[in-house]
């Protein structure tokens, strides 16, 4: 998985990480982990459809994985189903221990869903938790981005480059991130990541 995920996907090489993942797929059918990074790259090249497909079977699959939970909630937050995306992500928190990597997600829905009392508690217990051990820096970017906070947002960005924070691999990719690509401090942060400069990107431009 690492040729797809690390070398195809940031590129935006999506029907090529589709296939390599198909035939993980394909192989072991039970698989949880590479159905949910399959599922992820449908939503990411905006097919819906076999993304829900792969979510589904991973639910069927074992229901009580938070990666089945995680992903219907993701997939419900690009559908605008907002209301349902924060129940399956607090499914999903609840199932896995509440990881603060998670908790990023379900404060980016909360704030999506205008439950912004809501995700400012998640945001501040993370940053408190911040202070005696290590708290993803992209999950305060996605509560950032919920509560409306672009500064903030683009701060722990950079700040989860600088972490090699695994979630910023599919920048280009997240369909939640699509309102702030014309922002001008959005092609830094894929210099940084070595996908194009900020004179080769133009600000509204995206990677295909």
């Amino acid at each position: 998985t690492r040729h797809a995920l690390c070398r195809l996907l940031p590129l935006g090489q999506y029907a090529e990480t589709i296939a390599e993942l198909e035939e993980m797929v394909q192989a072991d059918p039970f698989t949880i982990h590479v159905r949910w990074f399959l599922a992820s790259t449908y939503l990411f090249s905006r097919q819906q459809a076999p993304a829900r497909a792969h979510i589904d079977r991973m639910l069927h699959v074992d229901a009580r994985h938070p990666l089945g939970h995680m992903a219907l909630g993701i997939w419900q937050l690009v559908e605008g189903d907002l209301a349902a995306a924060v129940v399956s992500l607090e499914k999903a928190s609840a199932l896995a221990g509440r990881p603060a990597w998670l908790l990023g997600w379900l404060g980016l829905a909360y704030g999506a869903a205008g439950r912004q009392d809501a995700a400012r508690l998640l945001l501040d217990d993370l940053l408190a938790q911040s202070a005696v051990r290590y708290v993803p820096p992209f999950a305060l970017a996605m509560i950032s981005l919920g509560l409306g906070d672009r500064d903030a947002m683009f701060e722990w960005m950079h700040r989860a480059i600088d972490a090699r924070d695994p979630f910023v691999i599919p920048i280009p990719g997240y369909p939640f991130l699509d309102h702030i690509r014309s922002d001008p401090r959005y092609p830094p942060l894929l210099a940084r990541l070595n996908l194009c400069s900020p004179e080769s990107c133009g600000p509204a431009e995206r990677l295909r």
